[in-house]
Parts: structure tokens; sequence; C-alpha cells
């Protein structure tokens, strides 16, 4: 089984009574936490912390949940994003001088297992996509994240933002579009270098 696929949340219970423990949700879903709280720019010193946060709101609000509106992941999100943003603003309130957005955008994890050679190729790679999704709008690149890295579809994503669909489509294809040069510039940066 792939990384990708045990992230993938299971089957969303039918009914309330159905809905799944504290504790089912923290085992399937805390990958998902982690990762989209580094999709919104928080350093990976607080991820941790942010990530209990949200399980804590998530276990005041377990009773709110209605599987009949979508996924878990879906409401969980929700509960990140507000998170993430409240983090953002407390620390801008503290350190004035502190950037809108974080360079680092993104925690690609590198498994400690692999070979020292296959370690580094990853850990770059992972600059590389970091910076490359730093170059991308917030608005965009929350929906280029929510469709091309967890598999949301553009309508449960419009849902999710309470946009319309239309704008999550404009939105993932500008976003497609300003990541591919993104990469594009890099790898030409990087040929340079090793050419010349």
């Amino acid at each position: 089984m792939t990384a990708r696929a045990r992230d993938m949340p299971a089957a969303v219970p039918a009914t309330r009574d159905d809905a799944p423990s504290l504790s089912a949700v923290y085992r399937r879903e805390f990958g998902f936490v982690w990762r989209t709280l580094r999709y919104f720019g928080i350093p990976a010193e607080a991820v941790e912390d942010l990530a209990q946060e949200v399980f804590i709101v998530a276990h005041r609000r377990l009773d709110d949940y209605d599987p009949e509106r979508g996924p878990i992941r879906a409401w969980l999100y929700g509960i990140v994003r507000n998170t993430a943003l409240r983090h953002h603003r407390s620390a801008r309130r503290h350190d004035p001088r502190r950037l809108e957005e974080s360079p680092e955008v993104v925690g690609l994890g590198v498994d400690p297992r692999a070979d020292p050679e296959a370690r580094v190729a990853r850990a770059q790679a992972a600059r590389v996509v970091e910076r490359c999704l730093a170059s991308i709008t917030p608005e965009r690149r929350e929906v280029f994240v929510l469709s091309d890295v967890e598999g949301l579809t553009a309508p449960a994503i419009a849902e999710l933002l309470g946009v319309k669909l239309g704008t999550v489509y404009s939105r993932l294809g500008r976003a497609r579009s300003e990541f591919r040069k993104a990469a594009a510039r890099h790898l030409a940066r990087d040929r340079r270098h090793h050419d010349g």
C-alpha cells in the first residue's frame, strides 16, 4: 500500500450513530493534518503543537460533524485551515516584520531507512517543490494542494472553500500553470549551474 493510499480517508459513516471515534480519526488523519499545516506555511517546529490543537478542537466539535455533508477529512480541513490562519495572525501581531507567507510551505517526508543518496535526492526535490508551491498565490495554492496533492474533486473543493465551482477550476488552472513555470525556472537554473 502506498503512503498516499494509507492517507486516503476510509468510507464515510452513514449516520451520526456511526461517527468515528476521535482516536480513529487521529490515526487515520494525522498525516493529512500535518501536511496541510505545512502547506499553509506553518514552520516545522510549530506543526506538532498545532496538529494537537486541531485534534483538541475536533474532539470538542466531533458532535458537530455531519457525515451526510461530506467526508470527515473535509470537515477536519476547515479546522486545520482556521488553526493555521489564527497562528499566522498571531505570529504577525508578535513580529510585525514577519513575512506574510513562509518560504517553507510543504514538508515532504524523507524516509530515514532509505540510502543516503536517496534521502539527499528526496530532500532536494522537496525543497524545489516547496519553492514552486511558495510561488503560487495562497488562494490558488490551496486549491492546487487540495486537488493535485490530496486528491479532492473540484465540487468537493468548491463546497469546502465556499466558492463557486468555476472559481475552483480557474484557480486550479492558474495554479498548475504557475507551478509548471516555477518548476521550469528551477530546472533551467539547475542546468545552468551544472553546465557552467
